[in-house]
């Protein structure tokens, strides 16, 4: 509740100081629904509890009909609210329906502000790491609205929404895989050490593959998607295609890995690092490059993080 009041408030901050966002207010408005809404998913509780093959079913079984709806009601660009209506019913329903498995299992929650706190910083790492991601993946194209032309940034949206779609495939992997490791790094670190790797490979090969593949054929396929104007998508995307497979592995190195041995202030420091890069390469190659350079802060940004993730796992001591 407590972060969804600040979400409330900092959705209307920003709708109130960005005026591009003050051209279709309704939209804007339904979005920060639609967001506060996801916040109150209880998919965390069976993470944890390694219970989530229901969970996950009503959570994608709710897409699903979402897609659906979207299908049939929206017909032109005037329905574009009609999106974020579909997804918001359709998810406040899964996550009521969850919700309710979740007070079977474990009774009636309350409310406790001591409680909230304490949560709130045990899960600090893992919602920091998230928002740096969301900053890359969703803020990036809002920053770019108020740096840059609309050209560049439909450009740069267009490309960000195909790569998006393809990273977004890594999360389910890491809900399933954090709490195991967890578990087996208290009880037989090495088998532990072992998964984690298997989860490396098996997630950066086929994320690498699958980009070098879409770097290559973007020039034929994407003029199909969006259409000859949208030419200037195709340098972009090839450039968030090197995203995936690092995506991929500071996804690993960082929740599978360092979060679950308790590396929480490392971890915590290097995302920041992350962050700052992002910022700084945003300040000096947008104002130039557009969505290009859009692009390329991304991609810097994230090779920092995998990078110092990697030196933090070869010569970090334990904890």
């Amino acid at each position: 509740m407590y972060l969804s009041i600040l979400a409330a408030l900092i959705g209307t901050v920003i709708y109130v100081v960005v005026p591009s966002f003050q051209e279709n207010g309704t939209l804007y408005l339904v979005g920060i629904l639609y967001a506060i809404i996801l916040g109150w998913s209880p998919i965390w509780y069976f993470q944890g509890m390694e219970r989530l093959q229901l969970a996950v079913t009503i959570d994608v079984g709710a897409k699903i009909v979402s897609a659906a709806w979207i299908f049939i009601a929206v017909r032109t660009p005037a329905d574009a609210v009609l999106v974020l209506v579909a997804q918001s019913v359709v998810t406040a329903l899964a996550t009521i329906l969850n919700y309710l498995r979740l007070m079977r299992c474990s009774g009636r929650p309350t409310l406790s502000t001591r409680r909230a706190r304490a949560g709130l910083a045990e899960g600090f790492p893992l919602f920091l790491y998230r928002a740096v991601v969301t900053i890359y993946s969703v803020g990036s194209t809002a920053v770019l609205r108020g740096m840059s032309s609309s050209i560049e940034t439909g450009n740069y949206a267009n490309a960000d929404r195909l790569t998006s779609a393809a990273k977004s495939l890594i999360v389910p992997v890491g809900q399933v895989m954090f709490p195991k490791i967890s578990r087996l790094h208290a009880s037989d670190p090495l088998h532990a050490k072992k998964i984690m790797l298997v989860s490396l490979a098996v997630l950066t090969t086929p994320f690498a593959a699958v980009g070098v593949a879409a770097m290559a054929l973007s020039p034929y396929l994407l003029p199909l998607f969006f259409g000859p104007n949208y030419e200037g998508t195709i340098p972009i995307f090839q450039v968030l295609c090197l995203t995936l497979p690092l995506v991929a592995a500071s996804n690993v190195l960082g929740i599978q890995w360092m979060l679950a041995r308790g590396r929480q202030r490392a971890f915590n420091l290097l995302v920041t690092l992350s962050a700052v890069s992002s910022i700084i390469c945003m300040i000096f190659l947008v104002p130039s490059l557009g969505g290009l350079g859009m692009a390329w802060s991304v991609v810097i940004a994230e090779a920092i993080l995998v990078l110092s993730m990697t030196l933090h796992a070869l010569i970090g001591k334990e904890q």
